[in-house]
């Protein structure tokens, strides 16, 4: 008698273990946007100061640049950073052309390239341009 309880509770634990698994497997995870206020979003941009610098094919520019960052570790890390953040800036800034940032995308690329770039001290999620001069 004592056997057949075993197995009957055996039983019904193992159902309930694969309902759970199956509800489980079958409800979405989605990740919910959260979307910030003004406030909060400036909160999270890192200015890096006015650079004047020589672009790759001896063309100058000078220029502003804003980067928003996903979170307040980024924001420290920038801050406590701010020498290898500029450094970073210009050498992207060094090893692009005029003739490229005046492409139709050339903006959108030198921003894909700075991200990158500057990816190493945290996720930067947007670069603006305060101030942009190729001369």
């Amino acid at each position: 008698m004592k056997k057949w309880l075993w197995i009957i509770i055996s039983a019904g634990i193992l159902t309930v273990l694969i309902v759970v698994g199956v509800v489980f497997i079958m409800t979405p995870h989605t990740k919910k946007n959260v979307v910030l206020t003004p406030t909060q979003l400036l909160a999270l941009q890192y200015t890096v100061p006015s650079l004047t610098t020589n672009l790759s094919d001896n063309s100058m520019i000078q220029t502003t640049i804003v980067l928003q960052t996903d979170s307040q570790k980024t924001m420290s890390t920038l801050n406590s950073s701010t020498a290898q953040v500029n450094n970073d800036v210009i050498s992207v800034l060094n090893n692009t052309s005029s003739s490229e940032i005046n492409l139709p995308n050339g903006l959108t690329m030198l921003r894909q390239r700075l991200i990158k770039s500057l990816s190493v001290f945290g996720k930067i999620t947007a670069v603006y341009f305060t101030q942009f001069i190729v001369q």
